[in-house]
């Protein structure tokens, strides 16, 4: 099964329990639940991963609410070039860059861990130009001018004679 995005679903159908460098699985099984049900796990706090090399960022109902977590760890994120754009900018991170790019159907993730076991210095770059990246969203004073901008434009474009 190939999509055109990357899905939880498609990640478990092609790596669940099929290697010992990828521990991946639900916590909370919600969709088609006596199909998935075989893929659920125990939960994994957010502090436990971090203590992981590697983290995956897939979207969910929209984007991977996690992301921005994931961009500011000492660890690599591996993901799929991000189709949902958010007040994070997401089209801005750069492949290889901010993170290492994976097929949507998941199936080089191997291949991607095994070329960061390679170039630990390549990661390392990486994983600081993720942390830089996300040092722009960190001005709480920034942010709400920036937020508060959004919403006089919107507020100005509204034509309120119509609703």
């Amino acid at each position: 099964k190939i999509n055109n995005y990357a899905d939880r679903f498609t990640l478990l159908e092609n790596w669940f329990e099929k290697s010992d460098k990828i521990d991946i699985g639900f916590h909370i099984v919600t969709r088609n639940f006596k199909t998935y049900m075989k893929y659920k796990k125990t939960e994994i706090k957010i502090e436990e991963m971090l203590k992981y090399k590697y983290i995956l960022s897939v979207d969910g109902n929209d984007r991977d609410s996690g992301l921005n977590w994931k961009l500011k760890s000492k660890s690599i994120v591996f993901m799929a070039k991000p189709r949902i754009i958010s007040w994070l900018m997401e089209d801005k991170l750069e492949a290889n860059v901010h993170y290492i790019e994976v097929k949507t159907d998941f199936s080089d993730l191997l291949e991607k861990i095994e070329w960061c076991e390679n170039n630990t210095e390549k990661c390392i770059k990486i994983i600081e130009n993720a942390n830089n990246y996300m040092k722009q969203f960190e001005n709480p004073y920034i942010e709400e001018l920036i937020e508060n901008e959004i919403l006089n434009v919107y507020f100005n474009k509204v034509d309120y004679s119509k609703i």
